[in-house]
């Protein structure tokens, strides 16, 4: 009886370390997604500064001939 004892018992720290193993993949894989989050965050907001500031071009782009014209009319 006692070696089947034995043998439940390392099944049981077999399925443990197994379990354990899969929790630190399962806690490696949020981290992974987490940076990967913020990643996907810190790219969109680089796109949105960069299409602001072509948004901005454009508009001093027509505001300049804007300005154009109308110097053009005041003379």
């Amino acid at each position: 009886m006692k070696n089947k004892e034995m043998n439940i018992d390392d099944l049981a720290r077999m399925i443990k370390k197994s379990f354990d193993h899969v929790d630190d993949r399962f806690d490696r894989v949020e981290r992974d997604m987490d940076d990967l989050k913020r990643g996907q965050k810190e790219i969109k907001q680089d796109m949105i500064f960069t299409a602001r500031k072509f948004e901005m071009k454009e508009l001093e782009s027509r505001v300049e001939k804007l300005e154009y014209k109308f110097a053009k009319m005041a003379k």
